[in-house]
């Protein structure tokens, strides 16, 4: 694997952080999915957003529920065809102003230069699991 898939993790995560829609577009397949651990103010079981809209939305979903959110990456790890982000992500709420810090993991795959699926898991070994690997 090239260094480009780790740039355009890179990249997905900066247009997270201003949340610019068309810039993380840019880096995503039209029908890529986006499993995110947490929406809005809690877990999501099982929500996938597909394609740019969906991804749009789940921008749209996070801004009724946060005030502030950003994710700080930690470590970028190259594991065969995907990439394992380490990071943290940083709320604060749109109604209590409460602030919170959640350590994230994100397993990404590619297809044609960009980026296909996205999942997030709030426990590292889960994600680590979902790519063979232990602690």
């Amino acid at each position: 694997m090239s260094r480009e898939n780790l740039e355009l993790v890179q990249r997905l995560v900066e247009a997270f952080n201003a949340r610019d829609a068309e810039a993380a577009c840019a880096v995503l397949n039209d029908d890529a999915e986006w499993r995110p651990a947490y929406t809005g103010g809690g877990a999501v079981a099982g929500t996938v957003y597909r394609g740019h809209a969906g991804f749009r939305r789940y921008l749209d979903d996070l801004a009724e529920a946060w005030r502030e959110i950003e994710g700080y990456i930690d470590e970028l790890r190259e594991v065969g065809e995907r990439v394992l982000l380490f990071a943290r992500i940083r709320f604060v709420g749109r109604e209590s102003g409460v602030e919170m810090t959640q350590p994230i993991t994100g397993v990404f795959t590619f297809r044609g230069g960009r980026v296909g699926a996205a999942r997030y898991y709030v426990e590292r070994r889960e994600a680590l699991e979902a790519v063979g690997l232990r602690e």
